[in-house]
């Protein structure tokens, strides 16, 4: 972000953030360019500066009184309601006892009694609910609103001591003696920098302040109103009141609420360009600040006439504070005093601060011409010039050398400028050649005007004599706008325009109230490059004036007129001088999606003027309307959305308060309006725009809701409704001309229409696209002679065969049907070429348009050439002439591709009359034009219409190739998207590609042994003796031991044997790990191990395994045996046998006895061999 120069500088201003709007082509075209007016404001100190802090206080201090008494009124109420509940006891005795069996009528008049009562209690219920007040909510508010003041004004306090002292150091250093010891004044220059420095930084951050207290505030003052109506809405939901109202009221409460929340929201995305808005203003300050450290510039003894020339200004315009010497009355020495002096315009002028303070005033401004301008050594102060005219002398004072050469050098610039004819300034010749008057004298300072207070007061006078008019139209609504600077003549500076009977020029007072006291920055109004929009001047009887200076259109509503004074006051000459403000609203501009900014905006017959007051920052722009081409609208509960849609890029809007539905409506008419041949004079689309809210207004008191059984998207007309004759008669011409070819466009065929009938179109003038047109005329459309439909034109065109041959032809289009946006006929002929010793050629052709569905129109053209020659020859000739209307058609073709691609799909009908014009009709005699025919040889035409046929050839596979192309570049993109998926398909593929292979090279190998083993045994049988199977080795391993036994002991063993259960053995050490067993059934294991091993290598031996195995399985057994029989034997040494039968066999030792028995029984079994 870069600020404008800082203190007395002369400059050009630049803004200071620029923001773009999405979408647009042409970079910088549609700019937001921000400049930061606020800080700028206090970094200068400029008038408007201390007269809006001071209004400011003036206007905190009334809030607040304000506010308070109205919250200490709000909480009476409560006491003030219980008081009056007393008074409606009226009601229990309003049907006594004794009247129920008395001379009234039970039956109605009782009745009546009751119902009354009752409705009477609910109401009085009602009326109650609609006070009910929250104490509580209310001293919170008050607390809160008392704390952001407070806040406000410890600050406020210190800036009143800085700038007092500020002011103290300026003028002391002001005034010191010139001859002064040039090392004293350098130190009081860097005294005087310092409090400067002191001063500066508390104006912006004073600055900052302001903003935080308004925001809160105004936030404060808003949640206590939906607090309010919340309740209010909440008690009064059911009751007499209509529920649609209540909706109504609560709607703009919320979005009154909404809109605070989105300007704070949008107050804070500028935060970073505030903060680096304020390091640089610091910056700017800090480097401006320090004094000159050369020696010359204190010594005036050594200023002469080329120190004076030594300096490098071309600017023309200059501002910044100098000291004027006045002679007051009754006073014997004079008294210099602190201005605001600028050169403008050819203009020299003076600012101060009102009387009060809190407004800014302005003396009578003088041409430079007028004034003659020189170094004053002879005054006692330093850096002194004097500026002099014909009737007063004004003796000024610069701060440095440096400044005293720049205003000399300035006004010296601006008079040669001037008078120069050359020049841009040479415009202000009048204005630099004469005093001028202020036009509007209570922006006048006595104190600087040589008219004193003699002048009468203009404004004052013309708000007096219409004072019922201003009361009621103006004045309570033209201050609701977003100013940068507000000061106590803010409201009278936007009033000011009403005395201007033409172009209003605001006077720098004026303007100084408004926009700051160099507000001439933001003249620098966004001129958006596009086609001029005239707007035709009134007559005197078509007009009506308002006061004693402002003309408005007879029929101009006053509802309007605060609104078109704004837009005066605050865009000043930029306004046309015949355009009027017809819509306004406030709104939410977004440009982009990190930022929000806060506007208002006009919009006349012819621009849209943008004006932006987001945190301090301003931006004016004004847009021509014929740049936008549709507006459409989105609602939501709490704001609007409008999009407009421009030739290049898209405005978004968010309305708050203001009917987006509405606004649309309008801003499509005067959208649509421009885009007409003959748009609508000022008073027509006053009245229709008038009309439009009229109708909108009509139909929310009226709403006329289709019946429920019928779709709401269902519409109805009148039946037996014929076409035009003309539009039937005109709706096929397949027996006058060939149908050539038809092509479906998406675009609307008012579109269509004026691509290839506009001003700016050349579609048509093509011969084709072999034939190179060099130069082709756009006549004006003219009406059809004799009584003819239509219009028509005859444009000339220059071109040149391929051959090299050059000629001119005339091509008459004639619009024979114009059914709006529905259909079109227009008929174009070409004539003629001669060929040498041949006929004479013309071409005719037909172009037809018809609207279809959703927008689109299907383009139809017939045509042929037409030979004056013998049948026979004339067939041959046709035959090769075919190939121009061929090629004519799809260079219409291509062209309508063309344009379809330029327009888009939003706002077609508009950007096709931007783009290609409108149909512009001239009020004259159509007279046709009449050219020799182009001469041609034979091989001349025969070749050129081979070229044709080449080219077209060529151009058919060009297109069959870009169709491919299209197509293969849509395939990879699609194969892209899915680029995973893809890849695992092609590894499965070479994958079963690879296992396809593996499977037939075995099926081969296969194959092979097959026949080798077929051919080896036919040849030599053999007959193997001995053959061992598998099955074999499976009985044999699967054969059961020959020990066998039913007894429960081997049952036992069976279940505990290593042996036994080789195979199913999971590891029975775990559970006899501590006992000598283990180490046996480990030994074993291993044993068994190794005749596994031998059997798998012996199958020999597998028998004799077995029966080994066999062998140890029985000596194994043996010996669990004699282990069992011992461990009975231990117990049956304890006796434990003989107690349990004594104790009834309770620990089982009977069955014990019974195991032991079987074993010693099975022991004895066994032969004493193993």
């Amino acid at each position: 972000m870069t600020l404008l120069p800082l203190p007395n500088t002369a400059s050009e201003t630049r803004p200071a953030v620029e923001v773009p709007v999405p979408g647009s082509v042409v970079p910088g075209e549609f700019l937001f360019k921000l400049i930061s007016v606020s800080y700028r404001e206090a970094a200068l100190d400029l008038p408007s500066f201390r007269a809006s802090v001071n209004h400011l206080d003036t206007q905190l201090l009334q809030t607040e009184d304000w506010f308070m008494a109205l919250a200490d009124l709000f909480l009476k109420v409560p006491q003030k309601i219980e008081e009056f509940r007393s008074v409606f006891a009226i009601l229990d005795h309003l049907v006594p006892s004794f009247v129920q069996d008395n001379v009234l009528d039970q039956e109605y008049s009782m009745a009546m009694f009751q119902h009354s009562r009752k409705t009477l209690r609910e109401l009085w219920a009602m009326a109650f609910s609609v006070f009910r007040i929250n104490t509580a909510t209310i001293e919170q508010r008050k607390a809160d609103f008392s704390q952001h003041v407070l806040r406000f004004r410890r600050l406020k306090r210190d800036f009143v001591r800085c700038q007092k002292k500020y002011d103290h150091y300026y003028h002391t250093h002001m005034g010191t003696p010139k001859y002064k010891e040039p090392a004293l004044l350098y130190e009081d220059l860097r005294q005087l920098a310092g409090v400067r420095r002191e001063y500066m930084l508390l104006s912006v951050e004073l600055v900052a302040a302001t903003h935080s207290v308004t925001e809160q505030i105004n936030g404060t003052i808003l949640s206590l109103n939906e607090l309010f109506w919340r309740v209010k809405t909440e008690h009064l939901t059911g009751s007499f009141l209509d529920a649609a109202q209540l909706a109504d009221v609560w709607r703009t409460v919320v979005r009154l609420r909404a809109w605070h929340e989105a300007c704070v929201a949008a107050n804070g995305m500028l935060d970073a360009q505030l903060a680096t808005a304020r390091r640089q203003v610091e910056a700017q300050v800090a480097a401006s600040c320090l004094p000159a450290e050369s020696e010359t510039d204190y010594r005036p003894d050594l200023l002469n006439g080329r120190v004076l020339r030594d300096i490098d200004e071309p600017a023309a315009e200059k501002h910044g504070y100098v000291c004027m010497k006045t002679q007051p009355d009754r006073q014997a020495r004079p008294v210099w005093l602190r201005r605001w002096a600028y050169i403008r315009n050819g203009v020299l002028g003076f600012l101060v601060l009102a009387p009060n303070g809190e407004a800014v005033q302005e003396s009578d401004r003088i041409g430079v011409l007028l004034c003659s301008v020189r170094h004053t050594p002879n005054e006692d102060r330093h850096f002194c010039f004097e500026v002099k005219t014909i009737d007063s002398t004004w003796v000024l004072q610069a701060e440095t050398l440096h400044e005293l050469k720049s205003w000399l050098r300035v006004l010296e610039n601006a008079q040669r400028r001037v008078v120069d004819p050359d020049d841009a300034m040479h415009t202000y010749l009048a204005a630099a050649s004469r005093r001028l008057a202020p036009p509007i004298t209570e922006f006048l300072s006595p104190e600087l005007s040589s008219h004193g207070s003699a002048l009468p007061r203009r404004l004052a006078r013309l708000l007096e004599r219409n004072a019922a008019f201003f009361d009621k139209n103006v004045l309570g609504s033209v201050g609701r706008v977003n100013l940068p600077v507000v000061t106590a003549a803010t409201k009278m500076a936007l009033v000011a325009s009403s005395v201007a009977a033409g172009p209003y020029d605001p006077p720098p007072g004026a303007d100084a109230n408004l926009c700051g006291s160099v507000s001439w920055a933001l003249r620098a109004t966004a001129q958006v490059s596009a086609r001029p929009v005239v707007v035709e001047p009134l007559q005197p009887s078509q007009t009506r004036q308002v006061g004693s200076g402002m003309r408005l259109p007879k029929n101009f509503p006053d509802a309007w007129v605060a609104r078109d004074l704004q837009m005066r006051a605050l865009f000043g000459e930029a306004v046309g001088p015949h355009e009027h403000c017809l819509v306004a609203y406030n709104c939410l501009v977004v440009p982009n999606d990190s930022h929000e900014l806060r506007a208002t905006h006009y919009v006349t017959q012819a621009h849209l003027y943008s004006y932006v007051h987001t945190r301090g920052f301003v931006a004016m722009t004004k847009i021509p309307l014929n740049r936008f081409v549709q507006v459409s609208c989105e609602q939501s509960t709490k704001h609007d959305t409008l999009r407009l849609v421009l030739v290049h890029g898209v405005l978004v809007l968010r309305l708050y308060f203001d009917d987006g539905v509405l606004l649309a409506r309008k801003l499509n008419f005067l959208f649509q309006n421009l885009a007409r041949s003959v748009p609508l004079t000022t008073l027509d689309v006053i009245a229709e725009v008038a009309a439009i809210d009229a109708a909108h207004q009509a139909a929310a008191v009226q709403p006329h809701d289709a019946p429920a059984a019928i779709p709401p998207h269902f519409a109805f007309v009148a039946g037996g409704l014929p076409l035009p004759g003309s539009f039937q008669e005109a709706a096929s011409f397949a027996n006058e001309l060939p149908l050539m070819a038809q092509k479906t466009v998406p675009l609307p065929p008012k579109a269509v229409f004026h691509v290839l009938c506009g001003a700016e179109s050349e579609i048509l003038n093509v011969l084709t696209a072999m034939v190179e047109v060099q130069f082709s005329e756009r006549s004006p459309w003219k009406q059809a002679p004799n009584g003819q439909p239509g219009l028509m034109r005859d444009n000339r065109s220059a071109f040149r065969l391929p051959s090299g041959q050059q000629g001119s032809i005339t091509v008459s289009q004639h619009i024979e049907v114009q059914a709006d946006n529905e259909f079109y006929s227009i008929k174009v002929t070409k004539s003629a070429l001669k060929v040498f010793c041949g006929p004479r050629l013309r071409f005719e052709a037909r172009i037809t348009i018809h609207k279809m569905e959703a927008e689109r129109a299907v383009v139809r053209i017939y045509g042929r050439p037409i030979i004056d020659e013998a049948p026979l020859k004339s067939f041959v000739a046709s035959r090769l002439c075919n190939m121009f209307v061929r090629g004519f058609t799809a260079h219409v073709f291509r062209e309508l591709d063309v344009a379809c691609a330029i327009i888009g799909q939003k706002g077609r009908v508009l950007k096709a009359v931007y783009f290609y014009g409108k149909i512009v009709v001239a009020d004259e005699r159509y007279e046709p034009v009449v050219l020799d025919p182009v001469p041609i040889g034979r091989y001349g035409l025969i070749s050129v219409c081979l070229k044709i046929m080449v080219a077209n050839a060529f151009r058919t596979l060009a297109a069959w190739g870009l169709v491919a192309g299209g197509m293969a570049r849509r395939m990879l993109h699609a194969l892209s998207l899915h680029a995973v998926l893809i890849a695992i398909v092609l590894l499965l593929t070479l994958s079963n590609m690879y296992l396809g292979a593996v499977s037939a090279r075995n099926y081969w190998t296969s194959r092979q042994s097959r026949i080798l083993a077929h051919d080896l045994l036919s040849m030599e049988p053999m007959q193997i003796h001995r053959a061992v199977y598998l099955q074999d080795i499976q009985d044999l391993v699967s054969e059961d031991l020959a020990l066998q036994s039913d007894s429960a002991c081997f049952q036992t063993f069976r279940n505990q044997s290593v042996v036994l259960n080789f195979h199913g053995f999971t590891g029975w050490n775990d559970v006899f790990q501590d006992t000598p067993i283990a180490v046996k059934r480990q030994r074993l294991s291993e044993r068994l191990r190794d005749i596994a091993s031998k059997r798998n290598d012996l199958l020999v031996s597998l028998r004799l395994l077995h029966n080994l195995e066999e062998e140890e399985a029985r000596a194994e057994w043996r010996d669990w045996l004699m282990d069992e029989l011992d461990t009975c034997s231990q117990i049956s040494s304890l006796n434990l046998l003989k107690q349990a039968g004594a104790a009834g066999d309770g620990l089982r030792m009977k069955s014990l006895g019974d195991y032991c028995d079987s074993c010693a029984l099975e022991l004895s079994a066994i032969p004493a061999s193993v």
